[in-house]
């Protein structure tokens, strides 16, 4: 365990609580997080959490899908975050919670309901590049090497060693054409795509150091990568977004939606910070952010997104100049949901992988296991933006069929319906973009762990600031535990 980790488990001392107020920005995971552990050490009146929307989640959006024809199949599509895995213990902890109501008696009801469902993995997967199907061959070979040199990054250690250095200099496009000789084309096609879906946004957008880091924190490559074992295991019919409603529900009462933070003070001649929005004043000892670091600063790669939230005094030119050159992609996802599971019946795990567009990557996230919808979580990439999410509505479904047939043969269901959401600054724009963001080339080994590190009265969370699991809602619920700590540790 590591030592974020041992912190964000440390408790105070028996019997003893703080009772200052602590205002969160933010309701997300990281947010709900820190509220709820905040929670154990105060009184309820000393938590504030302001949220700019009219919903808990942030970068986790459950829609209700109604199924027509049997009221009693219905189920959640989720629009943003989606899939769970063994070792984000965390997660799997509040799913029980509620599934099996261990805190019934502190007013998170018990709900049967929320099950975790199985991606589907029978039945071979397809990766479809030049043309046809093709094997993948070296996904166990990238596996062995990057989990291996992810496992001499150190994400606590301060210092930056010249390996390091070296590393944080290059970008993964550039990595996967060193290897391209040992792996060979197509398994560096498919292991770029796999990139591209899993960050949403190109290889050379992230560095080596980067993406070792996070391999770092969740273990090995394939904690990140796979199904089975790994980050894509699992998900929740009943919906995350209504998970974390639930984990919610004993502070609801703290929590003041539609209520966008325009300034945060911490001016050196005041007592308290105060925390302006567009409702009104809040004074607290403390303050933790949470919202996407996107939100923060002026950035040059989205010019036409302005800083959300003001500063009093201005945050420092190094941690304006970190915010601002972080990447962070334009996720479009797409559900399409069938009569039934067609693929199945050839034996199709529904799991793809192309070199095409739109359609990019598929997962099968059929709710029930027989009698149910069929349901394709798919992931579309664009080569030109809009190209696909400008479309209307039968233009879209007429794309998404067509991809579907060259991957798994002629449709044997009917599409009862097509749903697509984007994560861009249009779309979402308090996320402006998803899923996490990375570190581009550069970066990383200049500021390390400022992202994280408090600034004056004023704490940061958010799954970008997590050694473990960073990008993942497990990294955003550990965030959210450390900065309540540092919070009551400097109380």
């Amino acid at each position: 365990m590591s030592a974020t980790e041992k912190q964000s488990r440390e408790i105070l001392p028996e019997g003893k609580k703080f009772n200052e107020k602590v205002i969160i920005v933010g309701a997300g995971y990281a947010g709900i997080s820190a509220a709820r552990e905040l929670l154990k050490y105060t009184d309820k009146e000393n938590v504030i959490v302001l949220e700019a929307q009219s919903r808990v989640g942030g970068r986790v959006r459950s829609q209700k899908w109604e199924y027509p024809r049997h009221p009693e199949k219905s189920f959640h599509i989720e629009l943003g975050a989606q899939w769970i895995g063994p070792g984000q213990d965390e997660i799997n902890e509040w799913v029980d919670i509620v599934r099996k109501g261990i805190e019934e008696d502190k007013g998170v009801k018990k709900d049967e309901k929320f099950q975790l469902a199985r991606t589907y993995q029978k039945g071979d997967p397809c990766f479809w590049f030049n043309g046809e199907c093709e094997p993948e061959t070296g996904s166990k070979l990238i596996d062995g090497i990057v989990s291996w040199t992810a496992g001499k990054i150190d994400n606590q250690d301060r210092k930056t060693t010249v390996a390091e250095l070296l590393a944080d200099s290059i970008g993964m496009d550039k990595l996967l054409k060193a290897l391209k000789p040992i792996l060979g084309s197509t398994n560096e096609a498919i292991i770029k795509r796999g990139i591209e879906i899993s960050f949403a946004m190109e290889p050379d957008k992230i560095s080596i150091l980067s993406g070792l880091s996070d391999v770092k924190g969740a273990g090995r490559l394939s904690k990140i990568t796979d199904v089975e074992g790994g980050a894509q295991e699992s998900f929740l019919p009943a919906g995350f977004q209504n998970l974390l409603e639930k984990i919610a529900a004993p502070f609801r009462d703290n929590i003041c939606f539609d209520e966008p933070v325009i300034s945060i003070d911490q001016s050196s001649d005041l007592e308290n910070v105060i925390v302006t929005t567009e409702k009104q004043q809040h004074t607290a000892k403390r303050v933790i952010v949470t919202i996407p670091p996107i939100l923060l600063v002026p950035r040059t790669s989205v010019p036409k997104i302005e800083p959300v939230v003001k500063f009093i005094p201005e945050l420092s030119p190094e941690r304006r100049d970190l915010i601002s050159r972080l990447t962070l992609g334009n996720p479009i996802k797409c559900a399409a949901i069938f009569s039934r599971p067609f693929w199945r019946d050839r034996n199709f795990s529904g799991q793809t992988l192309t070199d095409g567009f739109p359609f990019a990557a598929s997962y099968d996230c059929s709710p029930y296991e027989e009698g149910g919808p069929g349901v394709l979580t798919i992931f579309i990439k664009e080569l030109e933006k809009g190209e696909f999410m400008l479309l209307d509505e039968e233009s879209r479904k007429k794309k998404i069929r067509l991809d579907i047939e060259r991957l798994f043969g002629p449709i044997g269901a009917e599409l009862l319906d097509l749903i697509v959401h984007g994560w861009d600054e249009n779309s979402e724009p308090w996320a402006a973009g998803g899923y996490s963001s990375s570190y581009p080339p550069g970066v990383l080994s200049q500021y390390r762990d400022l992202l994280k590190n408090p600034w004056g009265r004023i704490h940061w969370a958010g799954t970008e600031t997590a050694d473990k699991w960073r990008g993942f809602m497990e990294g955003a619920i550990l965030s959210g535990q450390r900065a309540a700590h540092e919070v009551m540790n400097s109380l």
